[in-house]
């Protein structure tokens, strides 16, 4: 009998949506307890008005503000260390200043190459500008015409690049030379 009674009390509570004290967002369906058709429980007897269930305390509501059960371990805090404060030095003797420390040169990268590689490069390089230079003096003796100018322009950019990559790259302040020639070449051949 206590037990029909509890199952009334319970799928009430579910029925009004599953707990007493938060407020119902949409009703739950309840559903009946499939009855076996052997055992069929004898009607319930009216409940008596003194042994009305009595509601049980609704705690208060928890709101977001409250801390989670457990508390979270918060690390502790580091320890910080403090570095020996270093004396002040007296005032230095005057004397002769160390000039300050010269930065040390950048390593080049560059190409790998035998000495005899590198000296046939320096000779073409130095007949590359030799011819440049004696075609940029003798087209000073003519007047020229813009395509000219423009072309003596060529070429002296050309040997002012090579003079600049020589140290570093004597493949192509070679070639730079080089090419450099060929122009003074041509515009001689557009003079005459």
């Amino acid at each position: 009998m206590r037990s029909f009674v509890a199952a009334v009390i319970v799928s009430a509570a579910l029925g009004s949506g599953g707990c007493l004290f938060k407020k119902n967002k949409r009703p739950l369906p309840v559903v009946a307890a499939p009855v076996s058709q052997q055992a069929q429980p004898a009607p319930a007897p009216p409940p008596e008005p003194e042994a009305a269930p009595k509601p049980e305390p609704t705690p208060p509501p928890v709101t977001e503000t409250q801390p989670a059960e457990q508390p979270v371990a918060q690390p502790a805090p580091k320890k910080r260390t403090t570095k020996p404060v270093q004396p002040i030095p007296a005032a230095v003797p005057a004397g002769p200043e160390a000039p300050p420390p010269q930065p040390q040169p950048v390593p080049q990268l560059g190409v790998l190459m035998t000495p005899e590689q590198r000296q046939r490069y320096e000779a073409d390089y130095v007949a590359g500008l030799a011819s440049a230079q004696h075609g940029l003096v003798l087209a000073a003796e003519y007047k020229l015409t813009s395509a000219q100018n423009e072309t003596v322009n060529r070429i002296k950019s050309f040997v002012k690049l090579a003079e600049n990559v020589h140290e570093r790259d004597p493949a192509t302040a070679s070639q730079l030379a080089r090419r450099a020639a060929l122009l003074a070449e041509d515009l001689l051949k557009t003079l005459q």
